[in-house]
This record gives C-alpha cells, sequence and structure tokens, in this order.
C-alpha cells in the first residue's frame, strides 16, 4: 500500500518526465534575481539539489515558488514540498511517537497539511525563515488534526519542542546555526556543546528565555548543566552546587515549567 509520500514521490517523478518543467522553474528564478548554476540536463531534480546546496539563501528562491504556489501553480507548490520532504518526515516521526495512529495515516495528515500550508503560506508578513515556518506550519496543523481524533500519549513536554525540522542542507539553517553559536557564546551558555539538532533548538529557546527574562540565570544554568553532553548524574550535579539531588530536581522542575508556559511567546517572536 502507497503513503502519501510514495503518492508525493509519484507526482514529483511525473513532472520531472515533462518537457520544460526544469526550464521553466529555472526562468522564474532568473527574472527574480535568484543566480542559480545548474545543467537543465539534470532536470528538477539537479535544480533542487544546486538549490539546496548553493550559496543563495533558501528564502530568496523559496519566496519566489511560494508567491507562485499562492496564485494557484501546481508546478511551483510541488517543487516547495518535494523540497520540504525531509522536515515532513521528521514530523511523521514525531507525531508517530505521540499519537497511537497508523504510520501511514500520520503520513497522509502530514502530507495534506504540507500542502497546504506551501499554498497558504504568508509571505508578505513572514518573509524570513520560510522553510522553518513551513515546517512548524506543517506539525502544528497536522498534530491539531490527529488530536482532534485520538488522545496524546503521555511524552516528555521538552520531547515535543526540541525536534529539528529543517532540513540539514538548507542553507539557512547554516547560517543561523552559526549566529546561534555566537549567541550562546555571548549569553554565557557554552557547556551545551555541539548545535545540532534537537541541541540547537533548545539552545536557541534558552538564549531567548535569558534575554527576554523568561527565566533567572540560575535556572538556565539548571537546564543547561542537565542537557549538556555527557551531564553528571544528579547526585554529582548536585554536590557540585551545595544542594540536595532532591532540590536540584525542584529546581530544574521549576525551571521548565516556566519555560514551557512562555513556548508560545517564543514561537511568536520567531514567526515575527
Amino acid at each position: 500500500m502507497e503513503n502519501a509520500f510514495d503518492l508525493v514521490r509519484a507526482e514529483w517523478g511525473q513532472m520531472c518526465a515533462q518537457p520544460g518543467t526544469v526550464e521553466r522553474v529555472h526562468s522564474w528564478l532568473v527574472e527574480s534575481g535568484v543566480p542559480v548554476d545548474v545543467d537543465a540536463t539534470e532536470g528538477l531534480d539537479g535544480l533542487l539539489r544546486a538549490l539546496k546546496r548553493g550559496s543563495v539563501p533558501s528564502d530568496r528562491w523559496l519566496a519566489v515558488l511560494v508567491k507562485r504556489a499562492a496564485a494557484g501553480c501546481e508546478l511551483a507548490a510541488l517543487v516547495v514540498v518535494v523540497a520540504m520532504v525531509p522536515a515532513a518526515l521528521r514530523s511523521v516521526k514525531q507525531l508517530r511517537l505521540r499519537y497511537e495512529v497508523p504510520v501511514d495515516e500520520v503520513a497522509q495528515v502530514v502530507a495534506a497539511s504540507l500542502y497546504e500550508m506551501v499554498r497558504r503560506y504568508p509571505l508578505a508578513r513572514r518573509p524570513e525563515k520560510i522553510a522553518l515556518n513551513i515546517a512548524w506550519d506543517t506539525s502544528k496543523r497536522a498534530a491539531r488534526e490527529l488530536q482532534s481524533e485520538l488522545p496524546s500519549s503521555d511524552l516528555e513536554w521538552i520531547e515535543e519542542y526540541v525536534g529539528s525540522l529543517v532540513d540539514e542542507e538548507d542553507p539557512v539553517r547554516l547560517a543561523e546555526q552559526a549566529q546561534l553559536a555566537e549567541d550562546v557564546v555571548t549569553a554565557g551558555l557554552g557547556e551545551l556543546g555541539d548545535l545540532e539538532g534537537a541541541r540547537a533548538e533548545m539552545a536557541e529557546l534558552l538564549v531567548w528565555a535569558l534575554r527576554e527574562q523568561v527565566l533567572e540565570r540560575a535556572g538556565v544554568e539548571t537546564l543547561v548543566t542537565f542537557y549538556r553532553e555527557g551531564a553528571p548524574a544528579d547526585a554529582v550535579m548536585a554536590r557540585q552546587v551545595g544542594v540536595s539531588a532532591a532540590v536540584l530536581r525542584k529546581r530544574r522542575s521549576r525551571a521548565v515549567q516556566q519555560l514551557r508556559a512562555a513556548v508560545p511567546r517564543w514561537r511568536l517572536a520567531q514567526a515575527a
């Protein structure tokens, strides 16, 4: 049985086989001032690979395509959808863990949500972090649809918010990672270690929480110590700061609760 993403791949294959499609997409980009060096014989697959690994920030070429997708262009919408498939599949994995639903059903909901978010993307209001915004909106919409039908399993809150959503080849992600590393050092949170995947999103959230005074430095440092690479056991950490393990856990729990309550503000700040 084919799932929704098998159908996306099939539709992509059919579109790639149609003559003139790569030239159409290439002309849209060139007309909008987006340089892309690709041999037309490599087809749409080659064009998309060139865009994702090139030096042009992804917001520039995604903006060209989502604008056309919003105007009803199915080819433009499909190119963006295929570019976002890695992020969408990560959402499928996360939501499959969260809801007791067959994976094909989750895939169907996520794929439908992805198409909807691409076609409805508010480019004028959110011209930056387009890939991240589409990925996040897709995951939120799919979660709402699944939650309306089935109860959520009891997962740790932290697992819900630190998922890596953006394709690892996205140039915007690389630029944001460099800026995040600078922010982490400036905030004195260097103990978080390598800023990859979930750790990167946690670092961004903690930097924001400290800057916006959502948490005091002591609360942020409690979480940094707990989530850093190779963190010692609670008993060891408690001795290092001169409290009991129970007090340490209470501090950490309070910090997590404060952080959790502030997440909607953080998401709004990201989308602004």
